[in-house]
């Protein structure tokens, strides 16, 4: 069978185990049952156990995921698509987790330094990936993190004292400081830094 052929087919049998799960998903969460009469095109039918159409629709869901996942198998997506974006998806996911790591400690920091009676704002988001070279040694790949604060300040050096503080409890939690800025205006004190994280 052509690769189009078995595409349709699959997205055919999808359809039905999609069709089939929305059945038995009303049959068990919205209580839909099936009575032992029913009338159509002016025929009525009595069924003798309505439970036993419940199994049957199991049996079609059952063989509907079966024919599935052996047609999924049949495209044979891990040569079809191509492994840089399997690659893609690993860094995706790496960056994902390095940011939440990231969060956790600077929010945990952040709020126990910077006193809610001053209105701080916190923001921390993905910035890039950098890349290590250590002579002799393997390349060590990092995922960056922006970490932001805003609060109502007058004094320069509150800034870059809490900047270092946070610097400093970074680096205490495993991770390289690679940059950031400090600055002092309008009422408000602000410091980016970047933290990068091994991956």
């Amino acid at each position: 069978m052509s690769d189009d052929g078995t595409k349709d087919r699959f997205f055919r049998e999808r359809r039905l185990l999609l069709g089939t799960s929305a059945v038995l998903l009303a049959h068990q969460l919205l209580g839909i049952t099936v009575t032992d009469s029913a009338e159509t095109l002016g025929l009525r039918f009595e069924i003798a156990d309505p439970s036993k159409i419940w199994w049957a629709v199991w049996a079609v869901w059952l063989w509907t995921a079966v024919c599935v996942v052996q047609q999924l198998n049949s495209l044979r997506p891990r040569t079809t698509y191509p492994k840089d974006r399997d690659d893609e998806t690993r860094d995706r996911l790496s960056d994902w987790i390095a940011v939440k790591r990231v969060r956790r400690e600077a929010m945990k920091h952040l709020r126990s330094t910077v006193p809610r009676t001053l209105r701080p704002t916190f923001e921390v988001v993905f910035a890039d990936r950098a890349k290590s070279t250590i002579p002799g040694g393997p390349d060590v790949l990092y995922t960056c993190v922006n970490v932001s604060a805003r609060w109502e300040c007058d004094d320069a050096n509150v800034a870059a004292s809490k900047a270092s503080e946070f610097e400093k409890a970074m680096e205490a939690a495993g991770w390289r400081i690679s940059g950031g800025t400090v600055a002092q205006e309008g009422g408000e004190c602000t410091f980016t830094i970047e933290s990068c994280v091994s991956t």
